[in-house]
């Protein structure tokens, strides 16, 4: 998942997000829990507005469905930092569980050059607005240019889906 839409600023590790970006994240959130996935884990880069939007994640999916997402672990991981190393990235596999589902939320334009190395596609295959999300079926421990893709989902089409304000 790349982070949701955040506010501009000299100091690009401490911006943090946007009204309209911690929306999107509500409604991704929903999107992720409509999906029925089982899901353990939300890892994120150290910038604010990755620790943001993944702890509006966990807390919106905690809020929906506590049974499902009430053990869910939220981690600072530095290896979703800004400039991502891709093998540093793919050590990530070896530490979760294969029988759960993990959400890791960094930037653009890593997210797609991860999504291309698990998918065996070029990272132009792949466009992440801020709040955008890539499903993968990804087998583990060994995941690179074995995923799957499942769904990938923009903020920008669901967003009247979850809406309870519409602003026009």
């Amino acid at each position: 998942m790349r982070h949701g839409e955040a506010e501009d600023g000299l100091i690009d590790a401490s911006r943090a997000l946007t009204g309209g970006g911690q929306n999107d994240v509500c409604s991704m959130a929903r999107v992720l829990d409509a999906s029925g996935w089982p899901l353990g884990e939300i890892r994120t880069s150290p910038l604010v507005r990755t620790r943001q939007t993944g702890a509006i994640m966990a807390d919106t999916l905690r809020e929906l469905n506590p049974k499902r997402y009430g053990g869910i672990k939220l981690e600072i991981d530095p290896r979703l930092a800004p400039g991502v190393d891709l093998d540093l990235f793919l050590e990530i596999f070896y530490e979760i569980d294969a029988s759960q589902g993990a959400v890791w939320v960094f930037h653009s334009p890593d997210v797609a050059r991860a999504a291309a190395i698990l998918t065996g596609n070029r990272d132009a295959c792949f466009y992440f607005t801020p709040g955008s999300m890539l499903a993968l079926s990804a087998p583990a421990p060994n995941p690179a240019g074995r995923c799957l893709i499942v769904w990938q989902q923009q903020p920008e089409y669901v967003r009247s889906l979850f809406d309870e304000n519409p602003s026009g």
